[in-house]
Order: structure tokens, then sequence, then C-alpha cells
């Protein structure tokens, strides 16, 4: 029996992770774990939505160095490479292959890390850098917010574990928002209300590469862009009514598809647009139901706005929100116009810091 249980025990260790050991140490208090470091006040409102979306785990290098910084020829990833961590509950990260720091005097260890894991593509043939090749989701309920840690640097065991990791946003957060004027009072005289059935992004760019590197600056993105990565995003069964003097009650991608809108930074160019679908009807109250019944439906195709220098740009851990406003003053021809906002990456437009936004028209 005790033969049978040993052999058991053996088995046990051979498939669960937590027994796969890597590095130069062979104790549990020389395992290397993680934990989220900062309050996320830089680009953003607060840890709980990169905790939902992401941080149930992320993807790290590790760089072994016998000097306490990180110099010339030392390789990133040379001690692991693109091994996931995955949490443990109690506010630690533990490596699916366990690995270890290495014994005093034996060198020191420098992190990188990112997530999530999908949709990217790693350049393993680099050297002092690490180059991922990212592409965003088309589906607009289904994208990522891809963020990349500050790299820690130098570190050596206890008291450096778990390594602090602090991860910052390396995308643009997109949204709309969207009212109607009527100064003629024309929905009024026909009954009609007004509702937004979709909003077209064109043209943008949706595969790019982020360099990752052992310095204050930590990423950048590559000015790689082809033709061949402009893409379109459609956020569609938006079903919204619209409200004719309010932009305060925003219909921003959250509340339109279940979902933000997380894109390339990047310089827009000519090319780019939004496309804007909406409908004219009818509301109907039937059986507690509240239905709306189409009598017209318009598209309007619009340059997105230039900034107040110029420049269409999309950087990263900047929230940009595009203004559409639906004129009916004259029945021949309605048009959408569009403003846009442009400030730092937080769930709304409000903080506890307030800051505010630069609107371009």
């Amino acid at each position: 029996m005790k033969r049978f249980a040993v052999i058991l025990l053996l088995l046990a260790c051979a498939v669960l992770p937590s027994c796969r050991k890597t590095g130069l140490g062979d104790s549990d208090d020389g395992k290397i774990l993680f934990r989220i470091a900062g309050d996320w006040r830089d680009g953003t409102k607060g840890r709980d939505e990169l905790d939902s979306l992401n941080l149930n785990h992320f993807i790290t290098f590790a760089t072994i160095h016998q000097n306490p910084t990180f110099g010339n020829g030392d390789r990133i990833g040379n001690y692991f490479f693109g091994r996931p961590a995955r949490s443990q509950g109690n506010g630690e990260f533990c490596l699916d292959t366990v690995a270890y720091w290495p014994a005093s005097g034996y060198g020191y260890l420098s992190f990188f890390a990112y997530t999530p894991a999908a949709q990217v593509r790693i350049d393993a043939n680099q050297q002092d850098s690490l180059v991922i090749r990212f592409e965003q989701y088309s589906t607009v309920t289904s994208q990522v917010d891809f963020c990349v840690a500050e790299p820690v640097l130098g570190r050596s065991a206890p008291p450096f574990n778990p390594v602090p990791l602090n991860f910052r946003h390396t995308l643009t957060n997109i949204e709309f928002a969207a009212k109607y004027v009527d100064p003629s009072n024309i929905l009024d005289s026909l009954g009609y209300s007004v509702r937004l059935d979709s909003i077209r992004v064109s043209n943008v760019v949706g595969t790019r590469d982020i360099v990752i590197k052992p310095d204050s600056t930590f990423f950048h993105w590559k000015d790689n862009i082809s033709s061949h990565s402009k893409v379109d995003y459609l956020i569609t069964r938006v079903g919204s009514q619209l409200s004719q003097n309010l932009l305060d009650t925003v219909l921003t991608v959250s509340t339109l598809a279940d979902g933000r809108m997380y894109l390339l930074p990047q310089k827009l160019d000519e090319n780019a647009s939004v496309k804007v679908t909406f409908s004219l009807g009818t509301q109907v109250y039937q059986r507690g139901v509240t239905r709306f019944y189409t009598v017209a439906t318009f598209t309007e195709q619009l340059s997105l706005p230039r900034y107040a220098d110029d420049t269409p740009e999309w950087r990263p851990a900047q929230k940009v929100r595009y203004n559409l406003t639906i004129d009916l003053s004259n029945i021949k021809k309605f048009e959408v116009k569009a403003s846009v906002y442009e400030g730092h990456w937080h769930d709304d437009w409000q903080d506890a810091e307030p800051i505010t936004p630069r609107i371009i028209e």
C-alpha cells in the first residue's frame, strides 16, 4: 500500500504545473512570484477595469545577468521566455512552470510582462528588446486592452519577492456620444423619434508591432504600418434612442455594444472615417414592451475630425470621445457632424482629480 501511495504521489508531481521546477534554487522560499503594483492612476481611473479584463494571468520574461544593471549583450528572456503567470487568489501570481531565484552570488534577474496572451506573435530573434505583433479583434465586443508592465530590472531574491509589476495601457480608448438637433420640430410634428443603429469606423490600422525595452520609456509602437493592415470596426445593434438636447447622457461603446473599443495608436490619414446609420420611426407601447417601428433609415459617412494641431492621432493610454450630432434642420438633407474630446484614460469623464478635456470642433 505504501508503495502504491508513493507511485500516486510521483504521478501527481508529474502532472501538476506547480511541481515542475526550473532555475537555480530548489526550495519554495526561492520560488519567483509576482504581484500587481501601482494604483493605476497613470492613465486609468482604477484597477478594477484591468483586473476584470486581463489580470487573471499575464505573460512573463526573465533575464539573468551578472551585474546589477541590465547591460549590452543581455538578452531578454534568457532565463525564461514567454511563461504564463496565473493568479493564486491571494494577490500573488505563480508561474505555470515554477522558476526560482538564483542563489546568492549567481546573478540578478530583470523581468518583463504583457497581457493578454491572445492576438500576439513574438519575434524571438531580438537581443535587448522584445518585439510583439499585436492584432486587435475585429469584433468590438471581443476587443482586449493590451497592457505592458514597466520592466523590473536588476533584482535579487527577497525582499524583492513577489516581484511588483506595474502594467500600463498601450492602446487608445475610443468612445462615441450622440444626439440630434431639430430646430424646426420636424420630429414632433410627425411624432417620430431618432434611433442610432450602427457606427462603423473605417480604414484604421488593426495590426502593429510594439517594442518593449529595458529603459525608462519601456515601450513604443513601431512605424511599420501597411495599407494591408487597414480594417473596419462595426458597432451593431445599437438600438439607442437619442436625446435632442444633451450629450451628457453619453452613449458610449460600453452601453452601445457591451464592451469598450480599444484601438491601436496611429496617425489617421484622410481615408479614416466614421459611418453612422440612424433611423426615424415611431414608438409604440404594446403588451408591456416599447417597440420602435422604422419609417426611414439614413447613413452618413464623415471624416474623423481634425485635432487643434491638425494632426489627427490616437495616442497610447489616451481616451478619445467623438460627439456625433445628427442635424435635422433641413428635411431634404440630414447631416451628421462630429467634434472630438481628448483626455487621459478614464472609465468616464469624472475623476477624483478632474481634468479638462479639450474639445476640437
